[in-house]
């Protein structure tokens, strides 16, 4: 039976004692702090920008917000919101209706529509086996 001598601990040296890992806190919170004051002072001068341009683009202050905001109709345009309108589903519900329910289509001529499930059991039951 051999030994694989590569494996074996007993002639290696005992680890050292950790070090200190050496982080300087002073430094990387100096860092921090001079990136706060360059943001504050970048933040600082664009707002003056900002302030600026927009008294000089809009001298008597911004505009009113017109009276037409609000309604349902402005001009000639629908202003409906999409939640509020109920056509596609009256529409779906009566093409349902239609489908499901029997009625006259021309009553002079006697043509009438039936609902589906009984028009497609009779073509069923007319098919040849």
């Amino acid at each position: 039976m051999s030994v694989d001598p590569s494996h074996r601990t007993e002639h290696l040296a005992p680890p050292a004692p950790p070090e200190a890992e050496g982080i300087h806190y002073w430094k990387i919170g100096g860092v921090a702090l001079a990136a706060v004051i360059v943001f504050s002072v970048a933040i600082a001068f664009s707002t003056s920008i900002l302030t600026r341009l927009s008294k000089e683009l809009q001298p008597n202050g911004p505009d009113p917000i017109p009276r037409q905001i609000g309604n349902a109709k402005i001009g000639l345009v629908e202003q409906v919101p999409f939640d509020v309108s109920r056509e596609a589903l009256n529409y779906r519900t009566a093409k349902q209706g239609r489908l499901q329910s029997w009625g006259y289509l021309d009553r002079k001529a006697g043509t009438v529509h039936m609902p589906i499930d009984e028009a497609i059991d009779r073509m069923l039951k007319e098919q040849p086996k």
